[in-house]
């Protein structure tokens, strides 16, 4: 089995302010995960 613990929620909120910030800047389209990651 695969377990997942984090100490701290903000990590997440984090993680999705960045990708916010990267789709504020990004032209109007679909993206996948991957993409956002690599330019992050």
């Amino acid at each position: 089995s695969l377990t997942h613990r984090a100490g701290d929620r903000s990590i997440f909120a984090e993680g999705a302010l960045d990708a916010a910030e990267w789709l504020a800047g990004s032209e109007a389209g679909w993206y996948d995960f991957f993409e956002v990651i690599e330019d992050a």
